[in-house]
């Protein structure tokens, strides 16, 4: 697995956490993942994290 698509991947389980504290350490992942891509890369994870969202 690359790290945009583990990135995508920890905003789909953040949006989708049962609860907070779920939702809360999946963004806590999201972020740390997200500190070795630049910022385009971080906005096409969002961008396929909510495509895929839509699709489901």
């Amino acid at each position: 697995m690359t790290q945009t698509q583990a990135l995508t991947q920890a905003l789909i389980l953040a949006i989708i956490a049962p609860d907070d504290d779920r939702a809360t350490h999946a963004a806590r992942l999201a972020e740390s993942i997200a500190q070795g891509l630049d910022f385009a890369q971080v906005e096409q994870c969002k961008a396929d994290a909510l495509l895929i969202l839509e699709m489901a």
